[in-house]
């Protein structure tokens, strides 16, 4: 559960959709605060995504070394704290993203916590406030990851195509329904016999792409492999600072990770890259299938709308390039 007695922050800077592997860059947070007389007991709690060195009154804080950047460290500030004026100072160093700072220094007439009124300076700029890790940023104009801009002009360009994928589906959806209803036969067979020709259809055309398609085509190998290798080598899940796909969910690496053992294959082999796009493959039939069940609990009934459903799931062109 969060720990409310801090926020993590950062320094408001515009998203960025290349943040990771660049380079170790640091931010410098600080918040100033004055004491109306020494408190003989002062607890400072500390994260730092991932790195930090701390400062109060410009003497450093000695912090105990954690192996996971998600664990706090404690520590009795008593002593670094003075009547009047006080400033505390972290450096927060990052090398896959946003340096990040969640601090907390509670004590007799005291309760000071990482939150919006904390001014923060990014590899040297001026200062600025900082701004909480859970507020939503959004790409404004001219941002790299920005498409609002550029929406209509790709509208104009793809509407023929549109219309194509607009007739074919109605032809399809007029001739599918025509062939259902046009003499006695058992609908319910009929449509399921549909589904699985399109599950044929994806295992001539996965053999097709396999012979043709590089690596990173669809499947991403270089990045997928990494973590598949990780859990072959110790057999755990990565911590999110170790993991390079940790964005997705691990089931598919568990998987995967147990297929190429049971084949005695590892990530460097080269059969082993076909062995895992194979087992993709099969996950996008069942996706399809699972498609087609859900849609024949939803309309019971209507083969119609369920082959409708089942064609969409089996060839939308991004299920395809993402499955092969």
């Amino acid at each position: 559960p969060p720990d409310k007695r801090a926020e993590w922050i950062f320094f408001p800077s515009a998203v960025d959709a290349k943040a990771r592997g660049v380079a170790d860059l640091d931010t410098l947070f600080r918040r100033e605060f004055t004491l109306q007389r020494s408190t003989p007991r002062a607890l400072l709690s500390i994260r730092a995504a991932k790195q930090v060195q701390l400062t109060i009154n410009d003497q450093k804080v000695d912090l105990v070394a954690n192996h996971n950047w998600k664990d706090t460290s404690t520590v009795d500030a008593s002593g670094l704290l003075r009547d009047g004026s006080n400033t505390i100072e972290a450096r927060v160093f990052n090398d896959n993203g946003p340096p990040a700072l969640w601090l907390s220094l509670t004590g007799d007439q005291l309760s000071l916590r990482s939150d919006q009124n904390w001014i923060a300076s990014f590899a040297g700029s001026a200062w600025r406030g900082a701004a909480l890790a859970t507020s939503p940023r959004f790409p404004g104009r001219g941002n790299s990851i920005d498409s609002s801009e550029r929406t209509l002009t790709a509208l104009t360009k793809v509407w023929p195509l549109w219309l194509l994928f607009g007739a074919v589906a109605l032809v399809f959806c007029v001739g599918g329904n025509w062939w259902l209803h046009r003499r006695s036969i058992n609908a319910d067979w009929t449509t399921a016999a549909i589904v699985f020709g399109f599950a044929s259809l994806w295992l001539i055309l996965f053999w097709h792409n396999a012979q043709i398609l590089p690596d990173a085509i669809g499947f991403d190998a270089s990045h997928h492999l990494d973590y598949i290798k990780y859990l072959q080598e110790h057999h755990s899940l990565p911590l999110p600072a170790e993991g390079v796909e940790m964005f997705q969910p691990p089931l598919y690496y568990v998987v995967a990770a147990v297929v190429l053992s049971l084949f005695h294959l590892s990530t460097t082999d080269p059969s082993a890259i076909l062995l895992l796009r194979a087992l993709t493959m099969l996950f996008g039939i069942a996706q399809v299938v699972l498609v087609f069940a859900s849609l024949r609990l939803i309309f019971p009934g209507r083969p119609n709308l369920q082959l409708i459903g089942a064609g969409v799931a089996a060839f939308l062109p991004m299920h395809l390039y993402a499955s092969h």
